[in-house]
């Protein structure tokens, strides 16, 4: 009981320190770059990474392995139940805030990002990362390190992608760079108490483990869409079908 808990802290601690790390290193990242592509290449290769454990790690293994029909549509409705979430926690930031697309100047360069400084959108993009860290948690927590290893590798390689980004967006709302970078870092906190919820849930039953998988699987794939249909760009090709081949390579090679 107790090692399955630690596990999960273990999955929630990597969640939370690479988080933080992408976000500690974003000024200097984009001070060191000549354009923003580099950054938006960056980003597309997560968006991919994301997809990939959604496919191979979260949602695709656990449906190729259920035991019965009963275990089957526990997946598909815990799956449907993490897309509910943020899907209706997009539409319901949609709902109170009207903002302004107008480009925002960061590090020199013109990035058009949202300038709206509301705390809701701000919380938002903060909490959304709850079902990510239950994925992070119950993965060490509840698989074979073997199978658990590729998962861990891939959201740690996305969430220094999402920590950077993430702190990119809190300064386009107007923020300081140091208090960007916080409210990154409590994102990171944030997938930690989700690894821990995790943990605690397996410590009552193992047979939580493919509906929570399942779950933070439904709530990914939904961000990556949402992500991807607010895009005034489609993502560049090769980022992105390289983040997609992460999670099966790693699964090969290990």
């Amino acid at each position: 009981m107790a090692q399955t808990l630690g596990l999960a802290i273990i999955g929630g601690t990597v969640s939370l320190l690479s988080t933080g790390l992408g976000a500690s290193i974003s000024p200097r990242v984009l001070n060191k770059q000549t354009s923003l592509g580099d950054t938006r290449r960056w980003l597309d290769f997560a968006l991919g990474l994301m997809l990939s454990s959604v496919a191979f790690s979260l949602i695709g293994p656990e449906l190729l392995h259920a035991q019965s029909s009963t275990s089957f549509f526990q997946v598909v409705a815990a799956t449907l139940a993490g897309v509910g979430l943020i899907a209706a926690l997009h539409l319901f930031i949609d709902r109170d805030e009207h903002t302004d697309h107008s480009s925002t100047p960061i590090a020199g360069r013109e990035l058009s990002i949202p300038s709206s400084s509301s705390k809701l959108l701000a919380l938002a993009l903060i909490f959304h990362n709850f079902p990510e860290g239950m994925g992070a948690g119950a993965s060490l927590a509840g698989m074979p390190l073997l199978q658990a290893l590729p998962l861990q590798a891939g959201l740690a390689t996305q969430n220094i992608a999402e920590g950077a980004m993430l702190a990119v967006c809190f300064v386009g709302f107007g923020w300081s760079w140091k208090k960007a970078i916080i409210g990154s870092w409590l994102s990171g906190a944030v997938e930690f108490l989700g690894a821990v919820a995790a943990g605690f849930s397996l410590k009552w039953s193992s047979a939580l483990l493919s509906p929570l998988l399942a779950f933070a699987g439904g709530a990914m794939l939904t961000s990556v869409l949402i992500d991807l249909r607010e895009r005034e760009q489609r993502p560049a090709l090769k980022p992105f079908l390289s983040g997609l081949i992460v999670v099966p390579l790693l699964n090969f090679v290990l």
